[in-house]
């Protein structure tokens, strides 16, 4: 079976599947400003509850495409805390729209520095615990 473009991506987070897709890029909103990527998350696509993440513009700049690893990155600690503020994956009704926190990296979770190199927040031992599936 072919993967469709507008088919939703899967991945895993402590033993449970999501799905997800990029809502909408960043772009400039008039009374706003810059606003960031904005994710869309479910349990089913269509059935549960939807989850829309909404990053600051400043977690991926000016990239209107960032790399799938970078996405899930910021996406599963996002979901997690949008889990902690309230929304139930399983239920049912309008969407949750969670802004994700600025304490929050994409890289590491919650801001740290790096065990291997002093430069900053980093990837080692993230992405080993990342499990993600493609749909087939």
């Amino acid at each position: 079976m072919v993967k469709s473009e507008n088919s939703p991506n899967k991945l895993s987070i402590d033993g449970d599947d999501y799905f997800w897709e990029v809502r909408h890029g960043w772009l400039v909103d008039s009374g706003v400003g810059i606003k960031g990527i904005s994710i869309s998350v479910w349990r089913r696509p269509g059935s549960t509850r939807e989850l829309v993440v909404d990053f600051p513009f400043s977690m991926f700049g000016l990239n209107r495409s960032p790399k799938r690893a970078d996405l899930i990155a910021a996406l599963i600690p996002a979901v997690k805390a949008g889990i902690a503020a309230g929304w139930k994956p399983d239920s049912r009704g309008r969407t949750f729209r969670f802004k994700h926190p600025n304490g929050l990296d994409f890289k590491t979770g919650p801001i740290s520095q790096c065990p291997v190199s002093a430069s900053g927040p980093c990837l080692h031992g993230v992405l080993e615990k990342i499990a993600v599936v493609s749909n087939s």
